[in-house]
């Protein structure tokens, strides 16, 4: 029946939508806190309210945090947040977490073996770093005593890595020696100087990092004099911090600032599982049979021949060399694209991986394009394994190939793109697994991705990573690049932003300009196919009558591709 036409109708409804329960009222609340969103209601569904893969793992923090045991794909296999708080009511296995303090050798992990591999001439200086802007003056004491409690609850934060004859070992030390703290008074830098003081300040601190003998985390504290408030920088070593990692140590910096200055206890949530115990159980984990499994995806997947990138003119490829563009989104289309990743799980990335892939086919004239896909890596490989607030580098990379077919739609590119993400054996992680330990081999990939979601909502007071111009080179200028490539998207203020990094010594402006207008033209063909011809793809509920599970539906999957390829 139709609903009534006056308020009556809706107000019974709304009522009915509503959290019934403390459970659901406390998921809700974690929900409207991570989404941002004023209202959240029993029939809501995570995803349709804008949520994604990153957020998921913040809304299962918090969850932690309040008691309530859940692990990310649990967001991703109910509907609705009433499904969701009866799952969380069985109950969950206990979880393997160390409340104290973390010390002593750790396994480098395969992102970490990767990074050593790449041979920098200054391995010292490879860093990612947040430059906050306050409105008045900090407190040096209660700054002090917050950066002291994040080094206690982030053993990462601590790690040195020491040159052994047989490679680097990774240690983490004691909370011991100088904290890492620099206080600036910039109060007499003239107006039309500050920033570039601030500039010279941010880039010596950045350089300041040393990987054996530590730290690999600086604070500095700039006091801009009256009027003009303060800038507080981090910079950490990207050994130990990847974007996911800057939730937990922004909201523990600020709680732990917060609580110093009220002269009251520092307590910060309860730890979750170390970053140590995550590296010894992916050692086990590479030589399983599972991951030995994957060898044969993994080359097919590399095979040569793939389209190689035209070059302008022969240069260097140096971080020196690294000139950025961004295209955007306006806000409504941004918007149709979430819609489109809420009601038919076809994910924001996958949309862009596949304007990506008919940007590069008619760049290169290729058939095949090989595109190197980072994620975060925080997949739930153990079940009493929880790493949702825990500080370290967990990103994982793997390749997507792409087979440009004449006469493709952009839905039947989105639809191949699609397939193939969802064939990946566990999002990808073997891969790196597999490259370490097993020298799979095969093609390697120009160009990379690295998407982000909902970047405004990842830190604290929605202040966007890296959005300070005054905050120095994360990288040391004389550091190789190591794709032609690099593309760089989130969504900040409601619009879907990718930045574009190349070489200017390899290519020229105006080529990367019509490349990324071509690119942004081919997103909104692969948006517009998809709100008007939907991409119809399977979900676990739909062949939940077979009795088919998660696995069963991924393997189905990975062999309709593998069929696909043979037959294409």
């Amino acid at each position: 029946a139709l609903p009534r036409p006056d308020g009556e109708g809706a107000a019974a409804t709304a009522d009915d939508a509503a959290p019934r329960d403390a459970l659901e009222r406390t998921l809700a609340a974690i929900w409207a806190e991570v989404l941002g969103v004023a209202r959240v209601g029993r029939t809501d569904n995570f995803f349709a309210l804008g949520g994604d893969s990153i957020l998921s793992i913040q809304a299962v923090a918090r969850a932690r945090q309040a008691g309530i045991s859940l692990k990310a794909r649990d967001l991703f296999q109910t509907r609705t947040l009433a499904d969701l708080a009866q799952l969380a009511a069985r109950g969950a296995a206990p979880l393997l977490a160390e409340q104290g303090v973390v010390t002593g050798v750790a396994p480098l992990t395969p992102i970490q073996r990767w990074f050593f591999a790449q041979r920098w001439p200054n391995p010292h200086h490879w860093n990612q770093a947040v430059l906050l802007a306050a409105p008045e003056a900090l407190d040096p004491a209660a700054l002090t005593a917050a950066v002291q409690a994040l080094l206690l609850q982030h053993d990462m934060l601590r790690a040195r890595f020491v040159r052994a004859d047989d490679g680097w070992r990774q240690i983490i030390a004691p909370p011991e020696g100088e904290l890492p703290v620099w206080q600036r008074d910039l109060g007499k830098v003239a107006e039309g100087e500050l920033a570039a003081t601030i500039t010279r300040e941010c880039a010596a601190a950045q350089a300041s990092l040393h990987l054996e003998r530590g730290p690999v985390l600086r604070v500095v504290q700039f006091d801009l004099g009256a009027g003009r408030g303060a800038r507080l920088l981090l910079a950490v070593h990207h050994l130990v911090v990847d974007a996911v990692s800057w939730g937990p140590i922004l909201d523990d910096l600020q709680t732990a600032y917060a609580q110093a200055r009220a002269a009251q206890p520092i307590q910060l949530p309860l730890k979750t599982t170390s970053f140590k115990t995550w590296a010894e159980r992916l050692v086990a984990e590479a030589a399983s049979e599972t991951t030995r499994s994957e060898i044969d995806y993994w080359k097919t997947v590399t095979r040569p021949p793939v389209a190689r990138i035209p070059l302008d003119r022969a240069g260097t490829n140096l971080e020196a060399d690294a000139q950025r563009v961004s295209v955007t989104l306006d806000e409504e289309e941004t918007g149709q694209l979430l819609e489109i990743a809420a009601h038919t799980r076809i994910e924001a990335l996958e949309l862009a991986l596949a304007a990506l892939a008919r940007t590069l086919g008619a760049w290169t004239g290729g058939s095949a394009i090989l595109i190197d896909v980072e994620r975060h890596g925080r997949e739930e490989l153990f079940e009493d394994i929880d790493v949702s607030r825990t500080v370290g580098w967990f990103t994982t990379i793997a390749p997507l190939r792409v087979e440009c077919e004449p006469g493709a739609t952009p839905g039947d590119t989105v639809r191949r793109v699609h397939r193939q993400m969802s064939a990946w054996p566990r999002k990808g992680i073997g891969y790196s697994l597999l490259r370490e330990h097993l020298a799979i081999g095969g093609a390697s990939a120009e160009i990379s991705v690295n998407y982000y979601g909902r970047m405004d909502r990842n830190t604290i007071d929605s202040v966007p990573m890296n959005a300070a111009d005054e905050r120095g080179p994360d990288r040391d200028p004389a550091a190789p690049r190591l794709y032609l490539i690099e593309i760089d998207g989130g969504i900040v203020a409601d619009r879907l932003h990718f930045e574009w990094t190349y070489s200017r010594s390899l290519h020229r402006d105006t080529t990367i300009a019509q490349v990324t207008q071509t690119f942004l033209a081919e997103l909104r063909a692969a948006i517009h196919a998809c709100r008007h011809d939907p991409v119809r793809v399977l979900e676990v509920d739909d062949v939940a009558e077979f009795g088919w599970g998660e696995e069963d539906l991924t393997s189905i999957m990975a062999e309709l591709d593998r069929y696909h390829r043979s037959s294409s």
